[in-house]
């Protein structure tokens, strides 16, 4: 519950603020999907997105994004 009420007040910061916490905790913009999310990266490097989302809204389409493992930058 502290990670959802953590994200409502981010939301309401200014982009400015933002960006200063990014600066703070990430100074050189790791990707950091790679590191919290290898579930979707196949043995070819590439990110995999499968399955259909429950909700309405626009959906990631099933299949392989061109971005690469070599594209993520040091981390």
């Amino acid at each position: 519950m502290a990670c959802i009420h953590r994200e409502k007040q981010l939301k309401g910061w200014h982009r400015k603020w933002k960006m200063e916490l990014i600066e703070k905790m990430n100074p050189n913009w790791v990707d950091l999907f790679y590191r919290y999310c290898p579930e979707y990266v196949n043995q070819k490097g590439e990110i995999e997105i499968v399955g259909k989302s429950e909700t309405p809204g626009p959906r990631i389409k099933s299949g392989v994004t061109k971005a690469r493992t070599a594209d993520r930058g040091p981390g």
